[in-house]
């Protein structure tokens, strides 16, 4: 049967800033992972991109959702895809 680890039931990394896992499985990721960069690096926030290309790989994710999986200052911030700027214009980290 299967099961998720347990740093997946409990979602948080060490690192600071935003952390960005994601897979392929999606194809708005080519779109949406630069674009969260660009935000972070105007915003002086440190971020990091981790692909995940194998199933091992996404298995020992801090995750159980490996499509896109946002965290920010070691805990999850956001998973799946970042909404549209126009929907969260007066959010402090929304492009400009």
């Amino acid at each position: 049967m299967p099961k998720f680890k347990e740093k997946a039931k409990n979602p948080k990394i060490e690192e600071k800033g935003f952390v960005l896992y994601y897979t392929s499985q999606c194809p708005f990721n080519d779109k949406y992972v630069p674009k969260i960069e660009e935000i972070s690096i105007n915003n002086n926030i440190d971020f990091k991109r981790i692909h995940l290309q194998t199933k091992k790989q996404a298995q020992n994710a801090p995750t159980p959702c490996t499509t896109y999986a946002l965290f920010y200052d070691g805990c999850a911030f956001l998973s799946y895809i970042w909404p549209k700027a126009a929907a969260y214009a007066d959010a402090p980290l929304a492009p400009r």
